[in-house]
């Protein structure tokens, strides 16, 4: 495949030109973002259709992890033999794509609920460097109680909101467990460079930052789901784990809205770079 920079440099010479044109999917390439840009052209003259099109047609409930592989093969030339942490781990999906796009890492996935960390395990079973995990992450160590939803994704270790506080749809507690849980500086010690944390537990990932300062400090990135609603009781707020991550060196690098509700904003992802691992750390 041609490379990138040269295209843009080497353009008007016609010999270059003609290589270029005979590559793998060079023609398809140009054929397709030609009828992108005509499409997206004709979606400004109208904001009402372009709105329902970039957020029902467009959109992907995995566009953060898109985004987080296509930045670290950007900045990071070799992943080999770092690990990589998935904390809310729920059915593996996550840590079977993470298998997947860095082979030569170490994956750890942490899911507390028993059902959850049954399917992940099978999710994974393919994968030599998987490891699932049957504990919370949380700000101490020991036992707590664990409250599942009726749809087990929005299970939490924090109790569901009361009357007059926001939950959707289909938001019912099914029952609660006890469960183990650990710290993230603990669960995590042996483990050597981090490539990246991933957080989605469904509001407590301010709790769970705080008691991992030492894990952090080895961490070169942290994909994390923000809260900006109370379906749990002290939810973890987006500008707590903001600031959080902004007191251990990290710096907002991304952010990912995958759904509004009605034009509403209530979970969107984000992407955190260690500036200790930037070069530029000041931009």
């Amino acid at each position: 495949m041609a490379d990138p920079g040269k295209v843009r440099h080497l353009d008007g010479c016609w010999a270059f030109r003609t290589f270029a044109l005979l590559q793998p999917g060079f023609l398809l390439k140009r054929l397709l973002l030609s009828l992108l840009r005509g499409f997206s052209k004709a979606l400004s003259s109208s904001p009402r259709a372009f709105l329902l099109v970039k957020d029902e047609a467009v959109g992907s409930p995995a566009e953060h992890l898109y985004r987080l592989t296509a930045l670290i093969r950007r900045e990071v030339p070799s992943t080999e033999g770092m690990a990589i942490v998935d904390i809310g781990a729920a059915f593996g999906d996550t840590a079977h794509y993470f298998a997947r796009q860095f082979p030569g890492t170490t994956i750890r996935a942490y899911e507390p609920f028993p059902e959850s960390f049954e399917k992940a395990i099978a999710n994974t079973r393919g994968f030599k460097n998987v490891q699932v995990v049957n504990k919370a992450i949380h700000d101490k160590a020991g036992r707590m109680s664990f409250h599942v939803s009726s749809n087990y994704l929005s299970s939490s270790l924090l109790s569901f909101g009361e009357a007059g506080l926001d939950k959707p749809e289909g938001f019912e507690k099914r029952k609660t467990i006890e469960v183990e849980v650990t710290t993230l500086d603990e669960a995590v010690r042996d483990l050597g460079q981090i490539l990246f944390i991933k957080l989605d537990t469904q509001g407590t990932e301010a709790a769970i930052l705080r008691m991992g300062g030492e894990a952090l400090q080895r961490t070169r990135y942290v994909l994390v789901e923000m809260n900006n609603h109370r379906q749990y009781e002290n939810t973890s707020q987006y500008f707590e784990v903001d600031q959080l991550l902004r007191e251990n060196g990290f710096r907002l690098t991304d952010l990912i809205v995958s759904y509004r509700n009605k034009g509403h904003i209530t979970e969107y992802d984000t992407i955190y770079s260690n500036s200790a691992f930037t070069a530029d750390s000041a931009y």
